[in-house]
């Protein structure tokens, strides 16, 4: 038995022996292992090729289509988008677009961006909208309801051979006047609030009669209705409502009524006013 056991033990591996068939096999199973994830990465590198070259015949942009601006051209938006045809449709973002445009195109106010697919990309634009002009250094400035600066004209008349209806409003603690920006003021304040004025303004039946409005002074507004009626306001606060009774009170008269209404407060209004 003896001697069996010793012909079984010369027959077995040494330990180094045992070690280098382990390190033999790990190297074998870890080179099948790379190769296989190398298969895998190719196949999925070939099926990738082929997805984008079926999505690219297929969804490729080839119609841009621009609607609703007067001021810039098809090629300036086209431009200023980011994108162009043989893009692929899936991969234009709708916000980025709308982003490039409305910082490149400063007189661009709002951007619609549509996908029809396979083919067909659409831009909407709303150009900003002229809605007043102020004074400013003895220039005439055309102004957005948000006191962007879109123009600026030497001449007055000159300013309604081209801009048919604009209303007249007078500001105050105006720093800096620039193209395309916003009017600058010494406070932030003073621009919020005026513009809260304007909008107000606009967005009322009030705007299609106004001659002026002169907010220089926040607490005491002043508008001139139709060359005639004088509206004195005070505070720009509860602005909308007030602009809405002062009309109300308005329309109680004939359309060559003249004088003064004062609307201080919601509740009522003092009316200086003659009537033919």
């Amino acid at each position: 038995m003896n001697q069996e056991n010793e012909v079984k033990n010369k027959n077995l591996p040494t330990p180094e022996e045992q070690a280098k068939i382990f390190s033999a096999k790990t190297k074998r199973a870890q080179i099948r292992l790379v190769n296989r994830i190398a298969y895998f990465l190719i196949v999925a590198l070939i099926l990738a090729g082929i997805f984008y070259a079926v999505v690219k015949i297929f969804f490729s942009v080839d119609t841009i289509i621009v609607n609703g601006s007067s001021v810039y051209s098809y090629t300036e938006v086209t431009d200023a988008c980011g994108y162009s045809k043989d893009d692929v449709l899936f991969a234009v973002s709708k916000s980025k677009v709308q982003k490039n445009i409305l910082g490149k195109l400063p007189f661009v106010y709002s951007v619609e961006v549509k996908k029809e697919y396979p083919n067909t990309l659409i831009i909407n634009i709303e150009d900003e909208k002229e809605s007043f002009y102020f004074e400013y250094e003895n220039k005439f400035f055309v102004l957005t309801s948000e006191l962007k600066v879109l123009a600026v004209v030497e001449d007055e008349n000159k300013l309604f051979d081209t801009y048919k209806k604009l209303a007249f409003v007078k500001l105050d603690s105006v720093k800096q006047v620039i193209t395309t920006k916003e009017v600058q003021f010494f406070d932030q304040e003073s621009y919020r609030r005026s513009a809260k004025v304007m909008n107000a303004i606009l967005n009322s039946e009030m705007y299609g009669k106004l001659t002026y409005a002169d907010i220089r002074d926040l607490y005491d507004v002043r508008f001139m209705y139709d060359n005639r009626i004088e509206i004195v306001f005070g505070s720009h606060i509860d602005i909308e409502q007030k602009i809405s009774h002062a009309l109300s009170v308005i329309s109680k008269y004939g359309e060559n009524a003249k004088g003064k209404i004062y609307v201080y407060d919601l509740d009522e209004a003092y009316a200086m006013i003659e009537d033919d």
